[in-house]
């Protein structure tokens, strides 16, 4: 049998190695609630605004980047339509999400820090934005980089 040919039941395992990744995965799980992201918050407040919309720039992509490795994981059972591989591409994908939680819960808290001193309706458009957009540069670009350090900044 194939990798790319279909197995419907569970056994025989053919892929074994697939349940001992999973085992290892799952006795690692972390949630971003486990972090509060403090110290972070308050290195990145000494920052200058360049190296401030860097480094968003930088998580917002990475961020992005997540999506697209969830939905791969999510899949690999379609491409190869084995149980312990689909299993595995499951398990793979809550880590993408979890990751991906985490990305965003470091972002909001990087920008609640940087938005105290702005206005309530900046602050409302920023907030009112798709979580699908949250990390795409461009949604941003209403906010000066003084109030929603997620903007693109013209001077870079």
């Amino acid at each position: 049998m194939s990798i790319f040919d279909e197995q419907i039941s569970r056994k025989p395992n053919l892929y074994p190695m697939a349940d001992e990744f999973i085992t290892r995965m799952t006795a690692t799980t972390w949630t971003p609630d486990e972090f509060n992201f403090e110290a972070d918050v308050s290195h990145f407040a000494m920052l200058a605004a360049l190296p401030q919309s860097v480094i968003v720039r930088a998580i917002s992509a990475i961020g992005q980047i997540e999506i697209s490795i969830k939905r791969f994981w999510a899949n690999i059972g379609n491409t190869f339509p084995h149980p312990s591989l689909a299993d595995l591409g499951m398990v793979m994908a809550y880590v993408e999400v979890i990751h991906g939680r985490a990305y965003e819960k470091l972002l909001l808290s990087l920008w609640l820090r940087t938005v105290s001193h702005t206005s309530v309706s900046t602050l409302t458009k920023c907030t009112r934005m798709n979580v699908s957009k949250l990390f795409t540069l461009s949604s941003y670009s209403h906010c000066s980089l003084r109030t929603c350090p997620y903007s693109v900044s013209s001077t870079l």
